[in-house]
């Protein structure tokens, strides 16, 4: 199946990762969904792309019981399938444990795995009507490596159940051409978190700089690109999961 012919739903398209992969795919030619989370960031990077016919931006929350039905349904009937999805929207909480609260737990939750299982569970279904197709999840190699330098137990918690999901549904669908994969980064520079000193960049990097959004993006590439890859939580992160320095 070539880029023209696929869909990739992409979540949190207004995000600084969501904007520059649904620009990405879109050159690309895939046909993208965006979820937005308000009118106004949607009308905002719809004034973006030139090739519009092949963009479907829908605003919705990500968290409610009918999201993933409006968008797989509003997918098909545009595009007529449903062949990638990116889960690019759960949420990363770091403060102590004691400091924690019960929203905190419910706030992760929901955008973690409550929206991954309601999408994916729709998805799932329309692939295997279909042949196949790939689901992508970005969650955080802190869930991989925790660290005592980075108090963030419950990011930890909900994001290790993350990848526990995505093993489990890589086994159960792997004869069904169904690939699933997470890709896992540490600190990426973002335009809003720039010039960053040395002491904080060796908190979190062995590599003596940290990502970027392009390395994010290259990752996710790489897992469209292959059919056979699948189960793999892939560390985006300077090798701050390979342990200790």
């Amino acid at each position: 199946m070539n880029p023209q012919q696929r869909t990739a739903v992409i979540t949190d398209a207004e995000g600084c990762l969501g904007k520059q992969l649904t620009r990405t795919l879109l050159d690309e030619h895939y046909r993208v969904i965006g979820i937005f989370s308000n009118e106004q960031t949607m009308q905002a990077f719809m004034q973006e792309p030139d090739n519009k016919s092949a963009f479907l931006p829908i605003v919705c929350n990500n968290h409610s019981a009918n999201f993933a039905n409006e968008v797989i349904q509003q997918g098909i009937i545009h595009f007529g399938n449903i062949d990638i999805v990116i889960h690019n929207s759960g949420a990363f909480v770091s403060k102590p444990f004691e400091a924690t609260t019960s929203d905190d737990l419910q706030h992760l939750v929901s955008s973690n795995i409550y929206s991954l299982f309601n999408l994916s569970q729709l998805a799932i279904k329309n692939m295997l009507k279909n042949g196949g197709g790939k689901i992508i999840v970005v969650t955080s190699s802190i869930a991989l490596q925790p660290s005592q330098k980075i108090p963030a137990a419950l990011s930890v918690l909900v994001k290790e159940g993350v990848h526990g999901l995505v093993r489990a549904l890589a086994l159960e669908y792997a004869k069904k051409n169904i690939r699933i994969n997470a890709v896992a980064p540490g600190y990426i520079e973002s335009p809003a978190c720039t010039g960053l000193n040395k002491d904080f960049i060796n908190l979190v990097s062995p590599a003596d700089k940290v990502g970027t959004i392009k390395d994010i993006i290259d990752s996710i590439r790489f897992l469209l690109t292959s059919d056979y890859i699948n189960g793999t939580i892939m560390p985006v992160d300077g090798g701050y999961s390979a342990g200790n320095w």
